[in-house]
Parts: C-alpha cells; sequence; structure tokens
C-alpha cells in the first residue's frame, strides 16, 4: 500500500499535529505501508505574521501535480490539514476524481476566537466546506464528534493517536526543585489554558515547557514559574519523568497528545472535563478531571506511576497506527470504516 499524507503542519514546528505525522511515517512502513509526505518544503513558504513559527506555503496546482505524478499508483490520499497544502491536494483530487480521506486535528475556529475575535460560525463555514468531499474524517476523540455533527460534519471515524512508550518512561526522580513539581507542556498561550495553570494555588514548583506569544509576559510576571522553553527528545523525556503531575489546562484541545507522554513517563494528569482528558482519562485511574483544577490537581496526586503507565501501554504508537491505517483502507477499497474507539 503507498500512502500520500499532505500538511500544512511539518517540521521545524513543535506541535502535536506534527509529532502524530512524525510517527505515522515513522510507524507506517513496519505496517507494510510506503509513505510520501507532502509539507511545506515541497513548496514556497514564509511564517505567518499570526503564527511565525507556523508556515504558510504557496501550494501552487503545477508543483502538486509533479509530486502526484512521481509516485507510482495506485496510492491512496490523506489530507491531514485544511491550509493551502491540504487546500491543494483537495483540489488535484476533486478535479482527478480521486477519493480522500481528511483528518480534524485542531479547533483552530477557538483559537481564533481566543486569540483574534474571529467568529468561529466564518471558520466552521470553510470547515464544512473542506471536509464535505472527504470519504471520511477522521478525528481523534470521540467526544468530538457531537461538536463536529452540530456544525454539519458528520462522517467521520475516531482513531486516538499514541505514545512512544519506549522514549517516554518512569525514571529515578532527582531533588533540583521543591515537590511536587507541577508541569505544563505546550504552547505558552491564551487557548491553551496557560493562565489557569500559572494561577494555580497549589504548593511546589510549576514548570513550563513550550514557547508562545503568552511567554515573555509570564516568565516576567512569575519569577517563581521555571520557563524551560522548547524540549525535544531525551530533553523532553526527562522532564516528564521528573515532574509529579502534568497539568492540562486546556479546554480547546481535540485529544491531548502531551497526556499520553506525561502517563507514559508515570505521571499522573489534572485537567478539566474536556474532550481530549474525558476521553484519554475517564475511568483509568490515571488522572482527576474536574472544573476545580487545583482541587484535581491535589488528587491526581495521590494516584499510581504503575496506573498511569498502564494506562500508556494501552495506547502505543502500533496499535494506532493499525486503526488509523485500517480507516484508510477501508475508503481505498470503497468500504465505510467503524473506528468508535480510541
Amino acid at each position: 500500500m503507498r500512502l500520500v499524507i499532505a500538511t500544512d503542519n511539518w517540521a521545524p514546528m513543535v506541535n502535536g499535529i506534527v509529532r502524530v505525522l512524525e510517527a505515522a511515517r515513522r510507524e507506517l512502513p513496519a505496517l507494510g505501508v510506503e509513505v510520501t509526505m507532502i509539507t511545506p518544503d515541497d513548496f514556497p513558504n514564509a511564517g505567518f505574521f499570526l503564527w511565525p513559527d507556523d508556515r504558510v506555503s504557496l501550494a501552487l496546482p503545477g508543483r502538486v501535480a509533479k509530486i502526484m505524478a512521481a509516485i507510482p499508483e495506485p496510492f491512496q490520499i490523506h489530507i491531514a490539514t485544511e491550509g493551502p497544502v491540504g487546500l491543494a491536494v483537495r483540489r488535484w483530487c476533486r478535479r482527478r476524481g480521486r477519493p480522500f480521506t481528511t483528518a480534524f486535528h485542531s479547533l483552530f475556529p477557538a483559537f481564533a476566537r481566543i486569540r483574534f475575535g474571529i467568529p468561529e460560525a466564518l471558520i466552521y463555514r470553510y470547515l464544512r466546506w473542506f471536509h464535505s468531499a472527504s470519504r471520511t474524517v477522521i478525528v481523534p476523540s470521540a467526544s468530538l464528534a457531537p461538536l463536529l455533527q452540530s456544525h454539519g460534519i458528520g462522517h467521520v471515524a475516531v482513531c486516538g493517536h499514541g505514545v512512544d512508550i519506549d522514549r517516554f518512561a518512569p525514571a529515578p526522580k532527582s531533588g533540583l526543585h521543591k515537590r511536587p513539581i507541577l508541569l505544563f507542556v505546550g504552547r505558552v498561550a491564551e487557548e491553551k489554558g496557560i493562565e489557569d495553570f500559572v494561577r494555580l494555588p497549589v504548593a511546589g514548583t510549576k514548570m513550563v515547557v513550550g514557547d508562545g506569544p503568552s511567554l515573555p509576559r509570564l516568565r516576567a510576571a512569575h519569577p517563581d514559574i521555571v520557563f524551560r522553553g522548547i524540549l525535544t527528545g531525551a530533553s523532553l523525556a526527562e522532564a516528564y519523568a521528573q515532574a509529579d503531575l502534568l497539568v492540562f489546562p486546556s479546554r480547546t484541545d481535540t485529544f491531548g497528545l502531551v497526556i499520553l507522554e506525561a502517563l507514559a513517563s508515570g505521571v499522573p494528569v489534572a485537567a478539566y472535563p474536556v474532550t481530549g482528558p474525558l476521553d484519554i482519562l475517564e475511568g483509568t485511574g490515571a488522572g482527576c478531571l474536574s472544573w476545580d483544577l487545583a482541587e484535581a490537581c491535589r488528587q491526581a496526586l495521590t494516584l499510581p506511576a504503575s496506573q498511569c503507565r498502564a494506562t500508556a501501554e494501552r495506547h502505543a504508537w502500533p496499535a494506532q497506527m493499525a486503526k488509523f491505517l485500517a480507516a484508510i483502507d477501508a475508503v481505498g477499497t470503497g468500504g465505510t470504516p467503524d473506528l468508535r474507539v480510541n
């Protein structure tokens, strides 16, 4: 099987979408899939003025056609994002009558409303049009489906993300910081709930891993918080393993890959009862969900590392990629995927 994955999100960007797609490129060959990525690297691109670390591509139709012509038939097409690259590949598919799947990774309408005051309905109108031609929209969380259905996007298959349980694992904890260490990992931005994290009335050390528009202001206003910037690889795994608790204060994520990475490291999670945390944590005994985030933190700190690790092991990447492949393959053979599992 050959699979083309088109995405506007790619390295050197650091976010959950990139991490998921990097895992797909790494894991799918072991399942017999030859993967071709179409990314901003294939086109002229520049940083987006609203998010300078995000790249906007000039995805020319002729260039897309040339890339596609070089891929031996047969191949299937998955469009992971709704930006210029995804739009150009969608156009190529529509003009040739080629079936394709899409993914709904990000609640961008909520981000745009919180950050810039753009009405969500305006962006959902575009997303509804974009995904309308897709055979199946793959989403990471079952609780996301009703929201999409309310906006006219109903043909979904639920296929959760995974975690590298070898890279992220428990390790002995050092005494460099006052415990408990409460960790935040993600974009340091208002829509990620970072303000809720820094205001938590919980004893110990607060540590922030990530970058974003709120970082300079928060760093100046909260000298007691440890800001470590963007971490990757072994440094990121070490940050998780040294923490006592991951706090996930976002109300606008569709999954929460960092939740699985913390659990694999033996670290429990405190979060709001929203899409993502609900789908991963509810009923596992590996995290606490409450609208009182401080209380969720206090309760989660009592949870055993062994339960966290066991929960993460059920989400190892190979099994999750097999579910993703089943959805893609069902579309390629004309079937209708039924993957109502995480």
